[in-house]
């Protein structure tokens, strides 16, 4: 039995492109776990 990948992403600067990219891939169907290390209200936010 092979086991899930996990990868994490940081969001990275609040101004930046990273908060939407995080955004964009957790609705993405991957063949890993994402884990998306930010701040939850930044995230709502967008």
């Amino acid at each position: 039995m092979i086991a899930t990948p996990r990868i994490a992403l940081t969001s990275g600067e609040p101004a930046g492109i990273g908060p939407e990219l995080c955004l964009a891939l957790a609705l993405e169907e991957l063949p890993c776990e994402l884990v998306c290390l930010a701040d939850e209200s930044l995230l709502a936010e967008r």
